[in-house]
Formats: C-alpha cells, structure tokens, sequence
C-alpha cells in the first residue's frame, strides 16, 4: 500500500487509511511494482465550534452557556448561568434558545445574554432528553422518555404545547432505546441509541430505520448523550456522557458510514443541548 502524498494520508499492509492533514491524495495497491488498484482519498480536518449547557470540574455546580472547538476541546464559558437552573435539554434556534430544565418546564432564552425570557406552563410532563430544530420545515422534535419507551414528540415553540409524534424509539439490532438526536441544514434526521445504534427518522412513514453503528469502542455505559447536525458538512457530532469515560466527541459522516473519535473533554463533568449555529446567524 502506497500513498502518493504521506503527508497527507497513509495506507498500511491491513488496507487500513490513516489521515495526517488536510488534503486529496490516491493509494495504490501494488504487488512486485505492478499497480493492482488506487483509491481516491480525501482527508478533512473536522473543526467547529460546538456549544450546550455544561458543568465543569472546577464547579460542579453552576452550570454554564459553553463554547468549544472540536480542535482544541477547551470549553469555555459564553456566559455564566444560575445556580438555580440546570438544563437538561436545549436547542437554539436563530437568536433564541430553548431549554427544558430539571422539572421539565420548557425556557425561552436570548441567546446572547443569557436572560430567561418565557417560562411555558405545561400541565403535561415530558421528560426530554435531546433536542433538535429542523431548518427546512421549522419543527422542533426531542426525544422523550414516556412510561415505558423514548418517543419523539414535537415541541410548538408558540405555545411550548407537545405532540406525540412516534412511540418506542429503538435501534433494530440491540432494541436499544433512542437517546439523542439531531438534524442536519437539509433536513436530515439522525438519532444515536443508548448501544450506539445510528437511526434515521423517515418523517413520511414515521418511522426509525437503523442505518448502522458507532463502533465497539463507543461507550454505553451512558449517563446522557446529546447529538446535533454539522450543517457545514452535513454529518452529526455526538456528545456522549459516560460513567467511566466521562465526556467525549464523535463525528458520523453519512455518506461513507464513517464514525470517529475526536477525542476526550477533560474540563467538563456533563453537556446538554450541544449545537452548532447554523450558517448566516
């Protein structure tokens, strides 16, 4: 195995690709100087800046508006939240946020100060887990836990009104329940089971189909997870929050199946509501 580039990327005995920069190079099979096949690499440096409700270590309690590249995984606090208040899911959509707290009451906040500036009265409980905004027909979904499964419902952002909208979310291979979810620029959505099953939601027949995997070394032993769509390049990063692992990030491109680890976040002890801003706000 042959790179024309190393530095860009690396092929070994195995066939396995490694990326070591960004950039476009080809792998060549060869055997005794005669070239078998050649494949076409592209190697992206996955970097945005992702953010969400977080504690860190230094103070477990307050929980704040964070920011972090996928780079350098430094959060790094937007603005400080109250003590009062812990966010269990959240979503922004243009300069507002939207957060369910630890009673499930849904916040509207302005995403630039911080200030709380609708509480929605519900006489409805619905224990929300993850949040997503879908751009391409303005509906807001979130996972939910009911009596007995995760269902998906979606939120009114008028009223903060729920609508059950599909029961007993679960991966097929493990039966495993949803956890997370998120939804790119054009509207796709994708959700991560407590295993690591990856689904896809059909919104024309309601129903989740699942598409694959995030690998054996994905943690399930899952306190939380959150998820949200990479509108630049139309894959998701997921946040998953484990018991003995503590805080990671995970890419899923969609067009090949590739999942990746970017890595550990040592600063923080939990996140919720992860997103991306999406382009032009």
């Amino acid at each position: 195995w042959i790179s024309q580039d190393t530095g860009i990327a690396e092929g070994t005995q195995d066939g396995e690709i490694t990326a070591i920069a960004p950039g476009e190079t080809t792998i060549y099979v060869q055997k005794d100087g005669e070239v078998l096949a050649e494949c076409y690499v592209e190697a992206v440096e996955l970097t945005a800046d992702l953010y969400g409700f977080a504690r860190s270590n230094e103070n477990e309690l307050n929980q704040r508006w964070i920011k972090m590249n996928t780079k350098d995984k430094q959060a790094e606090a937007v603005y400080e939240e109250s003590e009062e208040k812990i966010f269990v899911a959240a979503e922004r959509v243009d300069d507002v946020i939207y957060a369910y707290d630890e009673t499930f009451l849904l916040h509207k906040i302005d995403a630039d100060t911080g200030e709380i500036l609708q509480v929605f009265e519900s006489e409805e409980i619905y224990e929300v887990k993850d949040m997503a905004y879908n751009y391409s027909t303005g509906i807001m979904y979130a996972v939910s836990q009911g009596l007995y499964t995760m269902d998906l419902i979606e939120i009114d952002l008028n009223t903060g009104a729920v609508t059950l909208v599909c029961e007993d979310l679960h991966d097929e291979e493990y039966y495993a329940p949803i956890y997370s979810i998120g939804i790119t620029s054009d509207g796709m959505i994708c959700m991560v089971s407590a295993a690591g099953g990856i689904c896809l939601y059909d919104e024309e027949y309601n129903r989740v189909m699942q598409v694959g995997t995030m690998g054996e070394d994905f943690p399930t032993d899952l306190l939380s997870m959150t998820m949200t769509g990479d509108h630049e390049n139309g894959g998701f990063y997921i946040i998953p929050n484990s018991y003995r692992k503590g805080i990671s990030v995970w890419y899923y491109e969609m067009n090949y199946g590739i999942t990746a680890n970017l890595g550990s976040v040592d600063n923080l002890t939990d996140w919720t509501g992860v997103h991306t801003i999406y382009p032009g706000l």
